[in-house]
């Protein structure tokens, strides 16, 4: 099924590159960071919220229709849990793909995006008795609204809310790793 959505993906944006009428297509780079919340209040308690970085490739091949391929990365957590307050850490990193949706009020451009990430997230436990690691990943959608404004040719500073439900069972229970994402960044685009 990953292959499968993988190619969807990447032939729908071949599509656009090679439909698109008399125009350039436009490239956009750049970088967000900013808060992660962590929506389980369990693992709220013992990791807390932390902060992300989100570097991303953007091809726009159309006036109001993008792609986009982002890594989100830099959470990880440490906190004690059981019984003996073992020393634990948990990290959370994605490899989203998505769609994204431009509607330009010059000089500012607000956006929605929809999405697929895959998920990988790891959780160390180190006790004096053994040594315990999940360590799994998943598939989920998400949802995400911002605005990117310019601040010369090319150079914009963006702000962004992304939604990313990501619910996993890495045992018998069932642990909610999603959270909101408040980000602000950096980018250049330019017409290839």
């Amino acid at each position: 099924m990953r292959k499968r959505l993988i190619n969807r993906i990447l032939f729908f944006v071949l599509l656009g590159c090679v439909v698109q009428t008399g125009r350039a297509i436009q490239v956009g780079i750049g970088l967000n960071y900013g808060l992660r919340q962590v929506k389980d209040e369990i693992m709220k308690e013992t990791y807390g919220d932390g902060y992300v970085y989100v570097p991303y490739l953007r091809l726009i091949p159309f006036r109001s229709i993008g792609f986009e391929v982002a890594y989100e990365g830099g959470y990880k957590k440490s906190g004690t849990v059981g019984l003996y307050d073992e020393d634990s850490t948990l990290s959370v990193t994605g490899l989203e793909f998505s769609g994204i949706l431009f509607l330009p009020f010059r000089p500012l451009v607000a956006y929605v995006k929809f999405g697929m990430g895959y998920y990988t997230y790891k959780q160390d436990i180190e006790s004096d008795f053994t040594r315990l690691t999940v360590d799994h990943s998943k598939w989920t959608s998400f949802i995400a609204g911002g605005i990117n404004l310019r601040v010369f040719d090319g150079l914009y500073i963006s702000a962004e809310v992304k939604s990313v439900p990501l619910v996993v069972r890495p045992y018998d229970t069932e642990v909610n790793l999603g959270g909101l994402r408040f980000l602000a960044g950096i980018g250049y685009s330019f017409d290839f």
